[in-house]
């Protein structure tokens, strides 16, 4: 044949012919032909088709893709992968008996629960093949064990024309050939009879289908089939006829390519195997061109579909990754490129109810482990630049959903004519090509109806104004209509909380940037006019002077920012110290460098010259003002209207004329980036809310005889930030504000409002003042988180001195601790130096309160809640501070209060601390101070994790899970995480004592992990896929921070569980071992062994094990504890008397007594804290008659000596931290106040009602 190109033949041809009604079919089975090395198509025009071999066919012996294991896994794949080729191209799935126009392939699945467990195929039609892949196929054992499974499928429900049952084999044998022929023909409708073979194989099989009924045995013979199909071997021609779809379908079209292609189909059924799931064609093609398959787009096929869809996808998250890595200052009139946000990133992170700001969170993982959240801050605190970077991380972050970014703002400014849900699809995919919207409506579409991981980021609630309740109104009905799986977030400034809160999410809240130096740095660094690292550094520190002179300017990103455009424009450090001045300052240099840049030479209408900067400045308030009459956008006609209006009355210029230089003003302000046409209306928006309220602010300021009107207008219609601006800007604004504002002090956010325009400029009436500090007290005395949040208000208002006495009553409704608190800051205000001196003992009371006690919120999770609970402790550390500044070098025990304060306060705290005894030539105090610092690192019990912690070590866990075999995870499982959060917080991860327990041998732990599953009921197989997960993300990332994340909240698991563990022995014997760990560790072996049934294989091991944890009390606790619950006797009582102060703990809180056991009560007068403290809980919770007196008595008590529960250190009076690692210690006498005041209040609560708790 010289150079001809040789053919291989199919094993099967479906011929068909017609006979009037009637249909048969013959299926012609001819032998593959020996074949050599080919590599082109040889056309021939045959009844079987041809196709064109590919790679060198002499070695394709043994498996492709990898090392040969299990042959029938090797087998396996390469059915899945043939299916999958098969779908990819859009090719009919012959073999498998579904008619061919139904026979187009959906999704394959393998390692099922079905009854036939190998594959699954499902249709697009609604058709299902559930299959078998054997390697040989004969009559015997092998035949046998496949009619099991179509016993237990037949048992099931089963549809002839919607299910098949398939085995199919490399090889079948003569009589199961014969089998395949009668299957075939059974399914006519008018089938002939069978011939002696089939008719013998066809008993044989129903004598193996004797447990069903003849309904069921004839459904199953009906959607049975058997199917040939060699497909292992590369030289085979279903792998050869696989290829052949791939090759049509890549965009080389190289044969070469092809083979590759089929290599890394393989590769991929292979791992979804392991993971026992499945995949949609589209999972099919990701995870393909994951491997490195390139698609091409052109043509009909769904693999040419996907990549056309794979294709906008990427270019959409290309733009949302750059748009969120960026930040455009250009619009607030920075003369800089698009700046970096690694460069001038200022740490903008969120709290999610922590106290600490030490515990704040990215705003990433933060919303993933959430799902429906709302992002509250203060105007310009960077919720926008949170969000933006949010979408990125979400866009390059393994396993998290499609993002979805769009303002509120522009939603709403779309016509209503349409559902919310398009005009959303609508913004957020506005910036694409024409050609790319398309698809991405239709994937986001499906994504919302069928949750395929998707997350809204909806921005700018407060910025639709009068249109909130109904903007919520829509998106609650959106959610109504699309999968529970959307996640969404949800951003507004605290002026709209009230109507996002009816969304009933939990909230998260924008802190205060932690570094806006390095913001200041970029943002001058980046200008035009820097020069050198001198000028930089001489204009930070301008920008840090302005800062300093007015309070809050550090609480948001914006601030510094805008301070920083202006320090790079000036040749001297003349910046403004009010947010409203250095808002009206950018707004006026943005318009001025507009119009000295303006080379066409152009003007307003008739307006020119100097006149035109003015002009433009009216026409930026006007529209400003018309913008937020209208709840934050207008129409370019009513907006030229209203500008040709103020500038007709300011200029006298005729109505041509004015609209003329109207229309140039907008077009002016939008080529400036101020206001912004969008949309085929012309709709007028502003880039930043904030721009449009100092507008609106400078407008009202030259229109006095309105501004009565405006006031009454903008608190009417909750527009709160014009007002603040407005009356740090203008006096007759300021009065306005003060004659209105006492009827509207009521609500919480108009006062705050209030407070906020003092601290910009404001000047109100002694009255009025009096009437807000009124208000203040009012909710200072609600006694909730949220009242407290008041106080610091008060101070900072300048409380009258006639309202002290109310004041401080209304603080006492906090109890002890904050009423002590708030007199001293009291006391700071009012008292002279002389007095604070005299009284410098009550003063210093306050630099031994470590925190405030938490109070609960009106409502939890709460914008406002949250916000608290990062203020809380704020007018503590302040008044602290105040002290030190007012008492040290002047009363005798204020430095080494200060000093002692300063050890155990936050990092802030000890700083400033620190700085006022340095200053005031206490360097001795502040030496010890460090000293100790780097002791208690030397003096840890645990200094070899310093010297030998390594990421590998601490992530080991995770490493460990991955290895086990992988479950397909839901959407909220890949996005949640719960399961894996929940064993890392059981076992204490986060926590330096763990690297103990990550120190053991691998054996240990895999036990371990098997142990807790079974325990609490979780799958091995959802943990190892998470864990997987969770690596990948870290080094997609190149950081740990989706391991760290995992410690940010957890689900409580179930009780443990132990008649699911088998050996009970090793099970006791791995939870003692966790004693010897951490105290984190030794609490999940405590709670685990509670009341368990192993008391007779634990209990004498619990009493040996106590004595050697001694030396590691929170440890030695939790083992008396679980020993506690598992025996009656003699402990815990035998402890009442024991000369260990950790076990005379435990007995109190454990021993079975009455309310007045004199042993219980004789703890009450013990000289450990520790003991006193837990003797007093478990009396009040046991209620005896005189309950009251004895609580007052133990209130009035003096501080007692304590055992530090960290290093055993028995610490003498007045201690009240530890002095050597400077745990705090306990304070029974406060426990007793707070517990007396909670009876007066009659609120009681059993404190201690378990007996087993961190």
């Amino acid at each position: 044949m010289g150079d001809t190109p040789r053919s291989v033949w199919t094993d099967r041809v479906v011929l068909k012919r017609h006979f009037g009604r009637r249909h048969r079919s013959w299926i012609l089975v001819r032998k593959p032909r020996a074949v050599g090395v080919a590599s082109h198509l040889h056309v021939r025009t045959d009844p079987a088709y041809c196709i064109e071999v590919i790679g060198n066919a002499r070695a394709g012996k043994g498996s492709v893709a990898g090392a040969s294991g299990d042959a029938g896994v090797e087998y396996r794949r390469a059915v899945a992968a043939y299916a999958v080729a098969h779908g990819l191209a859009g090719s009919p799935l012959l073999g498998v008996c579904v008619p061919v126009a139904h026979a187009h392939v959906r999704a394959v699945s393998l390692e099922t629960e079905d009854a036939v467990d190998d594959l699954r195929v499902e249709f697009t039609s609604g058709w299902i093949a559930q299959i078998q892949a054997k390697r040989t196929l004969r009559k015997g054992s092998v035949l046998t064990k496949v009619v099991q499974q179509w016993v237990q499928a037949g048992q099931r429900d089963l549809d002839p024309d919607r299910d098949r049952l398939v085995v199919v084999a490399g090889s079948v044998s003569g009589s199961l050939r014969h089998l395949r022929s009668a299957l075939d023909r059974g399914r006519l409708t008018d089938p002939g009879p069978p011939t002696d073979d089939e008719a013998a194989i066809l008993e044989h099989v129903a004598e193996l289908l004797a447990d069903l009924s003849e309904p069921q045995r004839q459904r199953v013979l009906r959607c049975a089939v058997v199917w040939e199909l060699p497909v292992e071997e590369i030289d085979q021609y279903g792998a050869q006829h696989a290829m052949q779809l791939l090759k049509s379908v890549i965009k080389s079209g190289a044969p070469v390519d092809a083979r590759r292609a089929w290599e890394s189909l393989l590769k991929v059924c292979g791992v979804t195997a392991r993971l026992r799931g499945g995949r949609d064609l589209a999972g099919w093609h990701k995870a393909l061109v994951g491997e490195g398959v390139v698609f091409g787009s052109d043509g009909a096929s769904p693999a040419a579909e996907l990549e056309v869809n794979h294709q906008a996808l990427d270019r959409y998250r290309a733009r949302l990754v750059y748009q969120g890595e960026h930040i455009d200052l250009r619009s607030l009139g920075a003369q800089i490129p698009p700046l970096s946000l690694i460069e001038a990133d200022c740490n903008v992170k969120v709290n999610t109810g922590s106290r600490s700001d030490r515990e704040s969170h990215e705003l990433l993982w933060a919303f993933l482990s959430r799902g429906r959240t709302v992002l509250t801050g203060l105007p310009g605190g960077g919720k926008s630049t949170a969000i933006k970077r949010l979408a990125a991380d979400l866009c390059s972050l393994p396993g998290a959903p499609l993002p979805v970014l769009a303002s509120l703002r522009d939603i709403n400014a779309l016509p209503g004519t349409r559902t919310f849900r398009d005009r959303m699809i609508d913004i957020a995919i506005r910036h694409e090509r024409s050609e790319d919207r398309i698809v991405l409506a239709g994937e986001i579409e499906r994504r919302l109806h069928h949750g395929g991981g998707i997350a809204l980021l909806l921005d700018a609630l407060d910025e639709t104004y009068d249109d909130r309740a109904g903007v919520v109104g829509e998106i609650e009905a959106m959610l109504a209509d699309i999968s529970p799986d959307v996640d969404v977030l949800l951003a507004t400034r605290d002026v709209a909380y009230g109507h996002a809160e009816t969304l009933g999410w939990l909230t998260l809240r924008v802190l205060p940037p932690r570094d806006t130096n390095r913001t200041v740095r970029a943002v001058l660094s980046g200008s035009s006019g820097a020069t050198d690292e001198e000028w930089v550094v001489e204009r930070v520190g301008w920008v840090n002077k302005a800062l300093a002179k007015g309070r809050g300017l550090h609480e948001t990103p914006l601030v510094p920012v805008l301070l920083a455009i202006l320090a790079a424009e000036r040749s001297i450090p003349a910046l403004p110290a009010r947010r409203a001045g250095i808002l009206a300052a950018v707004v006026e240099s943005v318009v001025a460098r507009r119009e000295l840049k303006r080379s066409d030479e152009k003007s307003l209408g008739p307006l020119s010259g100097s006149s035109m900067e003015t002009a433009a400045m009216h026409a930026f308030a006007a529209e400003a003002k018309a913008i937020l009459d209208n709840s934050g956008k207008i129409s370019l006609r009513a907006a030229v209207d209203r500008i040709a209006t103020e500038l007709a009355n300011q200029w006298g210029l005729p109505p041509g004329h004015a609209r003329t230089a109207a229309l140039e003003a907008v077009h002016f302000l939008d080529e400036s980036g101020i206001f912004v046409l969008s949309g085929t209306d012309q709709t007028v928006v502003p880039r930043l809310a904030l721009l449009a309220e100092i507008g609106d602010a400078l407008w009202i300021s030259a229109h006095e005889a309105q501004i009565e009107e405006w006031v009454e207008r903008r608190l009417t219609g909750e527009q709160l930030e014009p007002l603040v601006l407005g009356a740090g800007l203008n006096t007759s604004v300021a009065a306005a504000l003060d004659h209105l504002l006492v009827s509207h002090l009521g609500d919480r956010v108009v006062a705050e409002a209030a407070v906020r325009a003092v601290e910009d400029g404001a000047v109100f009436a002694e009255a009025t003042t009096k009437s807000l500090c009124e208000a203040l007290i009012r909710h200072v005395a609600i006694g909730t988180a949220e009242g407290w949040a008041c106080w610091s208000m008060l101070i900072r208002l300048g409380l009258p001195p006639d309202l002290r006495l109310d004041a401080e009553e209304a603080a006492a409704k906090h109890g002890t601790v904050h009423a002590m608190v708030a007199k001293v800051g009291l006391d700071l205000l009012f008292a002279s130096d002389e007095t604070l001196t005299r009284s410098a003992g009550e003063l210093l009371a306050v630099l031994d309160v470590p925190r405030l006690p938490a109070r609960n919120a009106e409502q939890p999770g709460t914008a406002v809640a949250l916000y608290n609970l990062t203020t809380a402790d704020q007018f503590l550390v302040d008044t602290q501070i105040a002290v030190a500044t007012a008492l040290v070098g002047k009363a005798p025990a204020a430095a080494p209060k200060a000093a002692r304060c300063a050890r155990n306060g936050s990092q802030r705290l000890q700083d400033r601390l620190v700085e006022i005894l340095r200053d005031r030539g206490f360097d001795e105090l502040v030496d010890e101070i460090e000293d100790e610092q780097r002791r208690s690192l030397q003096d840890s019990r645990l200094p070899n994790l310093f010297s030998d912690f390594d990421v590998a070590r601490e992530t080991q866990l995770l490493t460990l899970l991955a290895r086990r075999r992988q479950a397909v995870l839901s959407y909220s499982q890949s996005v949640r995480l719960k399961e894996l959060s929940t064993l890392l917080n059981l076992f204490d991860l986060n926590a330096f004592p763990a690297m103990g327990l990550l120190g053991e041998p691998d054996e240990f732990l895999d036990g371990l992990v098997d142990l807790t599953v079974l325990l609490y009921g979780m799958s091995i197989e959802v943990l190892a896929a998470q864990a997987q997960l969770v690596r990948d993300r870290m080094d997609c990332r190149g950081d740990t921070d989706a391991y760290y994340a995992l410690f940010d909240g957890q689900t409580e698991p179930r009780e443990p569980d132990w008649t699911s563990v088998p050996d009970k022995e090793a099970a006791v014997e791995i939870l003692l071992a966790m004693f010897r760990h951490g105290p984190g560790q030794a609490w999940f072996a405590a709670r685990s062994l509670a009341g368990a049934p192993v008391a007779d294989i634990a209990t004498p091991q619990l009493r040996r094990l106590l004595p050697s944890l001694a030396a590691r009390p929170k440890n030695q606790q939790w083992a008396a504890s679980a020993l506690s619950t598992l025996v009656d006797g003699p402990e815990p009582r035998i402890w009442l008397g024991d000369q260990d102060p950790v076990l005379r703990a435990v007995a109190a809180r454990m021993t079975k007594c009455g309310p007045n056991d004199e042993g219980l009560l004789a703890l009450l007068n013990d000289p450990d804290g520790h003991v006193r403290k837990a003797a007093i809980r478990r009396v009040n919770s046991l209620t005896p008659i005189n309950i009251v007196e004895i609580l007052a008595v133990a209130a009035g008590q003096a501080q007692p000596g304590w055992t530090c529960m960290n290093c055993r250190l028995v610490n003498a009076p007045p201690e009240t931290a530890c002095a050597r690692c400077r745990v705090v210690g306990p304070d029974p006498a406060e426990i007793a106040r707070e517990l007396l005041a909670q009876r007066t209040l009659e609120q009681v609560s059993p404190v201690d009602s378990e007996h087993l708790r961190p």
